[in-house]
């Protein structure tokens, strides 16, 4: 473990320096989301977290990089919350609201997002809801918004609402 934070370490400082030096171009931002990204990895949550804010506050950044850290951001929230047992509820509604601003674009007024952090933040809100029924038009949405994921997402909805087997107890009734 020591040995990937001193190289996730070597990494923040590459692109801290980075940010630094492109302060006003449109590397920034990009900079900005490595630094997140190599929090998270670090296990450096709250930093993470911090640096995902600053791309999505960010005036230079593109829908796809914007997109990438509402995902990134929920999947730091949803780390920090499995760190206490049982998981902290708010800090994953926290999570669920990050994938949620992307999939639900059009509320936000917000341009299209990008298609790949489209699916992963639908999948990953999908997978946050507790009920099927949720979840099931979340799926139905991104099969008419993303058409060439259909028969993926048939499968999954298919995996989702299959009933449980129960096997028969080997001890049963004679």
């Amino acid at each position: 473990r020591g040995d990937k934070v001193e190289r996730w370490s070597k990494a923040i400082n590459v692109f801290n320096q980075i940010a630094t030096d492109f302060a006003k171009t449109t590397l920034h931002p990009l900079a900005l989301g490595r630094l997140g990204h190599c929090n998270l990895q670090k296990g450096s949550y709250d930093d993470a977290i911090r640096f995902y804010q600053l791309v999505i506050d960010h005036s230079a950044v593109d829908v796809a990089s914007r997109n990438e850290a509402h995902y990134a951001m929920g999947v730091a929230f949803r780390a920090k919350a499995r760190l206490q047992n049982p998981p902290d509820p708010k800090l994953l509604a926290l999570a669920r609201n990050q994938w949620r601003e992307v999939y639900h674009f059009e509320k936000q007024n917000q341009e299209h997002p990008a298609p790949y952090w489209l699916e992963r933040a639908t999948l990953a809100f999908e997978d946050s809801l507790i009920e099927d029924s949720d979840a099931k038009n979340v799926l139905r949405r991104l099969q008419k918004v993303l058409p060439h994921l259909h028969k993926a997402v048939e499968a999954r909805i298919k995996a989702r609402t299959a009933p449980v087997k129960v096997e028969a107890s080997a001890t049963g009734s004679n």
